[in-house]
């Protein structure tokens, strides 16, 4: 817990952010930074930390890798915006950066990815179980009936049928 905080206090969040972007073809490292990230996004002040300095920086590695066609990045970036989307003060800033709308287009995109699907899905549930307000944005967004259709596509599959349901 301490060591957590001193990494925050120490300007680490910034410095990890800072290499980050300058580093985007280097999947392995950033990878290994998403896995740092979702581990320090325990705290709420890290979380806050990690959405107001890196939020453009993680959605743009999204967008590099969707590109690329590579949902092995992509499945644990969408971790890490779950985990960010606990903390009530980072629903906003992804909202602003258009983090709903690059979820529900990476549904889309890969429909048959089953892990990617379900981390969305799972994703948006964060994002919209926080308030009204929230919520009304993701459906608004295209969520609800994404996951609707989702939920049909994979009918037979009771795994992604739950999530799609508890969302």
């Amino acid at each position: 817990e301490k060591l957590r905080d001193d990494i925050g206090d120490l300007g680490g969040i910034a410095t990890i952010i800072s290499l980050y972007e300058k580093n985007m073809d280097a999947k392995n490292f950033l990878l290994e930074a998403v896995t740092l990230f979702i581990r320090l996004s325990r705290s709420e002040t890290l979380s806050e930390q990690i959405a107001q300095r890196g939020m453009n920086v993680l959605l743009e590695s999204i967008g590099f890798y969707k590109a690329k066609d590579d949902v092995q990045f992509l499945v644990p970036v969408f971790t890490l915006l779950g985990h960010l989307a606990f903390a009530p003060n980072n629903l906003k800033i992804i909202v602003q950066y258009g983090g709903i709308e690059l979820i529900i287009d990476a549904i889309l995109s890969y429909p048959e990815k089953k892990d990617l699907v379900i981390r969305s899905i799972q994703t948006l549930d964060n994002v919209a179980m926080h308030s009204p307000e929230q919520s009304k944005i993701v459906i608004d967004a295209g969520g609800e009936r994404t996951i609707k259709e989702v939920i049909s596509a994979y009918q037979d599959d009771k795994e992604v049928v739950q999530v799609g349901k508890s969302a």
